[in-house]
């Protein structure tokens, strides 16, 4: 069957004023469409041909191309924007020829717009329009009840469930006496999974393209004038597991792929992806791409497969059905006997071909029973030290070559021994060696693979950095303020402490790795030094000290005046301004009256005097100001009069 021809309005809208213009345009599957174009309004064939056409009529619109079958309707109304008048009131009192007439005329001074169809996880947009001035506020009704206004043309519906409901729009007049022009009802029906046709039956007749009503998927009865179907359709379906080969050899590659499509209107939007095994994801994250390169698969990888297929920018996600992988054996199949094996010698006959009848027949015992054993037992080593992988069979005649493996790399090592094991040492092992190992032996007869080892080495921690993190350049009193220690390197988990000087501020546990906090609200006896320590069971390290001094805010500085029992104009007067608290240095102002006499700093704390020369007007109140960079603090007003 071919595919369907892809039918776009422009603009987008089912309803539109008369002496408008609504240009469809019609796509193939192929860009750019080949050859000539069909078009049908209300099911008559059109004289145009072109890809592109622009209409101002009323009705049901499809199109076909060469390569594709016909496409879903597109029904378009168009409205003449004018009061309504007697020929809608004839029309309703004899239900015949006039009713068609009525309905494919509808005359509206408001229409409202909906879209023609909609993907689920899609917002819908309505729009109010006004024949006339547009820029009235506009008022939106669900089932009667509002629901919303805007001076906006556009109003979004944000949530739409399966269901039929009636829409209709207001424009609110202004002047003395405001009045609300309404539009008519427009029923949008959501549906899920696609549609069927649109338009109304009356008398026996069908009338597509009609804004009057439509059948909507499986509906019997006729919908109220003013309906227009409005379909949510499946933006792509559920996908589908497939893997490549099937079934898979063990200790071969293996192509999971997550087949779905999504639909030809919504092409542009990008797909994310993520496979599983039972309730473990493959990869952590999604992914754009729909397939996944297993580089190697063994038969414990055996299980159910399953992938999710989501939008980057749309809500929901969708899952494939859950698929059973069976991972076969790479083991030959040998018989009770295990012997009378018969080969062709083919490079002899190519060699000697004169000397060469028949079959050449061997015999021989297969290897059997292959096992994989570590040193240190079950993979568990330290960092530096060696590895020692021993191979065995429990049967096998004649020399058996042995070779090691780690998946996802080439061969680690190959020996032939005429024995029944062998042992590869592996020196200084590091982190880049942990993965899993397996071996295989062969002695002509037929390779056969072991179990495989997990091997994960085990990193002690090492160059560890204790950072301070504070609100501020310089930490204050008050301040809340972290420690953070972090190992540049150690296997998970690993426990961190926090010390004050070689007194224990806490600890904290990182099971992943990665670094570890600890947070401290600072008081005037926080001010030392500080380290932290980690340790995951292989040796404990520490950070380097580092030293915080917490500066204190200066607290209300006292006032005090030095002058003569009985002063008098020309006498030296001492004001002396003191912060009992307060990390220096503190820089002090003096005021009279609000009025700046000077400043003068502290360095190293303490209170500093400001010498004042006495004038008719220097009675009055003084005062003064002490700041350290936390914060400026004001002494008391000191009244000083003299005659």
């Amino acid at each position: 069957t071919a595919p369907k021809a892809l039918l776009l309005p422009s603009p987008p809208w089912s309803t539109a004023f008369k002496g408008e213009t609504v240009t469809l345009t019609c796509r193939g599957p192929h860009s750019p469409v080949q050859g000539v174009t069909s078009w049908y309004h209300d099911n008559a064939l059109l004289e145009d041909k072109s890809k592109v056409i622009k209409i101002r009529k009323s009705g049901s619109y499809i199109c076909k191309t060469q390569e594709s079958s016909f496409s879903d309707p597109v029904n378009v109304q168009f409205s003449s924007g004018e009061e309504k008048g007697s020929r809608w009131n004839e029309a309703l009192s004899n239900r015949s020829e006039g009713w068609k007439q009525a309905l494919e005329g509808r005359n509206c001074r408001v229409i409202l717009q909906a879209p023609h169809i909609a993907f689920e996880g899609e917002y819908i947009e309505l729009r109010c329009r006004a024949k006339a001035d547009d820029s009235n506020e506009k008022i939106y009704y669900k089932d009667g009840v509002k629901i919303g206004t805007s001076l906006d043309t556009v109003f979004v519906l944000h949530s739409v469930s399966s269901s039929t409901s009636k829409y209709h729009c207001g424009v609110r007049r202004g002047g003395f006496f405001s009045s609300e022009e309404k539009s008519e009802p427009l029923s949008i029906t959501v549906q899920g999974n696609g549609y069927t046709s649109v338009g109304i039956r009356l008398k026996g007749k069908q009338y597509k393209g009609i804004e009057g009503g439509c059948f909507c998927l499986g509906a019997l009865s006729l919908l109220a004038l003013g309906t227009v179907c409005f379909f949510s359709l499946e933006l792509f379906p559920p996908p589908v597991l497939i893997a490549s080969p099937s079934p898979p050899i063990e200790g071969s590659p293996v192509a999971l792929k997550c087949k779905t499509q999504l639909s030809p209107q919504r092409s542009h939007i990008q797909l994310q992806f993520r496979f599983f095994r039972g309730h473990q994801a493959l990869v952590s994250g999604w992914s754009s791409s729909p397939e996944l390169q297993i580089p190697t698969v063994w038969r414990e990888d055996s299980g159910l497969y399953w992938c999710q297929a989501q939008t980057a920018t749309l809500r929901g996600q969708k899952s494939s059905s859950k698929s059973h992988i069976q991972v076969q054996s790479s083991e030959l199949g040998w018989g009770e006997q295990n012997s009378g094996i018969s080969c062709y010698l083919k490079q002899w006959a190519d060699r000697e071909p004169s000397s060469f009848h028949g079959t050449f027949s061997l015999q021989g015992v297969p290897v059997s029973d292959v096992k994989l054993m570590v040193r240190p037992p079950e993979g568990q080593l330290i960092e530096g030290e060696t590895l020692v992988l021993i191979c065995s069979v429990a049967k096998g005649t004649g020399t058996i070559t042995f070779s090691w493996h780690r998946e996802g790399t080439s061969s680690l090592g190959r020996k032939t021994e005429r024995s029944l094991s062998a042992e590869l040492r592996i020196p200084s092992v590091t982190e880049h060696h942990a993965g899993r190992y397996y071996c295989s032996a062969d002695n002509i007869l037929g390779p056969v693979l072991s179990n495989r080892i997990m091997v994960t080495p085990k990193i002690p921690v090492s160059r560890l950095v204790l950072k301070l993190r504070t609100p501020r350049v310089q930490a204050a009193v008050g301040d809340m303020v972290e420690l953070h220690c972090e190992a540049q390197r150690g296997s998970p988990p690993i426990l961190y402490r926090f010390y004050y000087e070689d007194i224990t501020l806490g600890n904290s546990s990182a099971p992943s790795g990665g670094g570890a906090s600890f947070n401290l609200s600072l008081t005037t006896e926080h001010s030392g030094n500080y380290s932290c320590e980690a340790d995951n069971g292989l040796g404990a390290q520490h950070s380097d000290r580092i030293t915080v001094n917490v500066l204190v805010p200066v607290s209300h500085p006292v006032l005090t005046l030095r002058a003569p029992a009985q002063a008098a104009v020309g006498d030296v007067v001492e004001l002396h301004c003191e912060a009992q608290r307060g990390s220096p240095p503190i820089l002090y102002q003096f005021y009279h009256e609000d009025v700046t006499l000077g400043n003068s700093s502290a360095p190293s704390g303490g209170g500093v005097s400001f010498n004042l020369s006495l004038t008719a007007e220097h009675s009055g109140n003084y005062s003064c100001e002490a700041d350290n960079g936390l914060g400026a603090q004001r002494s008391a007003m000191v009244a000083f009069n003299f005659p």
